[in-house]
């Protein structure tokens, strides 16, 4: 739900809506591990990927700390490439969602 909240901060920086996307497949492993559906099922590959993730929330937290008065929405420029690596990874996300719910609802 957290995502929902930094969305609107990253529209106007593709990487960072990138790292959001990146960091939603991180979380969706570490919750699949916890609840014993992944087929990796180390215990430090979870706590690792735990710990990664710790590390992109306090990122994320120095980001809004030090833009307090939400001067960080004007856009960046973005080149071309950067745009088309945004679109595929936004239609990968949404395939491997629309995936997993077809996954759920087959069980």
């Amino acid at each position: 739900m957290i995502f929902s909240l930094l969305i609107p901060l990253a529209l106007p920086h593709p990487k960072q809506l990138v790292g959001l996307g990146f960091a939603g497949f991180l979380l969706i492993a570490v919750h699949r591990i916890w609840r014993d559906t992944s087929a990796i099922q180390s215990p430090v590959v979870q706590l690792l990927l735990a710990f990664v993730m710790w590390l992109y929330w306090i990122n994320w937290a120095l980001i809004i700390f030090k833009n307090r008065k939400h001067t960080f929405s004007t856009a960046e420029p973005c080149n071309p490439t950067t745009l088309l690596a945004v679109s595929w990874f936004t239609v990968l996300c949404f395939a491997y969602y629309l995936a997993y719910v077809i996954h759920i609802f087959i069980r």
